[in-house]
């Protein structure tokens, strides 16, 4: 979903400038508006949810200070906000607090490929982020229901409970959620390697 066109409010290029000119509630709007998407982003990558905040805290601080300080023109504040958040994670794993969840060599080989590490699994949150956008707009209210109360860890049969149906209707709307996320991200991913 892009907010270059909302209209169910100022679009991005229109809150930036606000920014640039003082405004910080146009920050809050900003904020509120990707907060959600970039935590799911960034915890695709680090899997600790403190890390991810702390991440996500020091992103949103340095875009701050970027749109106060400089004049520089930008196309996309998702790309700005994404691209700084790829980059403050590196920065964190460099820094030698956490290893990225795929390695397991040397500290000195973990440092020479962090980068690359990083960046494709910044690569892969980003196609899962994307497929799950997708994937929303395919769902029932009672599918997403379904899969919001399983992804918050609530038992099937409570779901079932809450939903008013069986099991087994639980575990169909489950499995039509995930291979409705399964395809939409192959299919991100077979189109980001036709590009390559």
């Amino acid at each position: 979903m892009t907010h270059s066109d909302s209209s169910d409010g100022p679009d991005d290029q229109e809150l930036v400038q606000r920014v640039r000119r003082g405004d910080k509630e146009a920050f809050t709007v900003l904020f509120s508006r990707y907060n959600d998407p970039l935590c799911r982003y960034i915890s695709c990558i680090v899997r600790n949810q403190e890390d991810m905040q702390d991440i996500a805290q020091q992103t949103y601080v340095k875009v701050y200070k970027f749109l106060d300080t400089s004049a520089e023109e930008i196309q996309s504040f998702k790309g700005l906000l994404y691209t700084t958040a790829r980059n403050t994670t590196k920065d964190y794993f460099r820094a030698g607090q956490r290893r990225p969840p795929s390695s397991g060599g040397s500290p000195q080989e973990d440092q020479e490929d962090i980068g690359a590490v990083v960046e494709e699994l910044a690569i892969q949150a980003e196609l899962l982020v994307l497929a799950w956008e997708e994937t929303q707009k395919k769902l029932t209210p009672t599918q997403m229901r379904c899969f919001v109360l399983h992804h918050e860890g609530v038992e099937i049969e409570k779901i079932a409970r809450k939903l008013g149906v069986n099991k087994r209707t639980v575990k169909t709307y489950l499995g039509k959620v995930y291979a409705a996320l399964r395809q939409a991200y192959r299919c991100l991913q077979t189109s980001l390697e036709e590009e390559e």
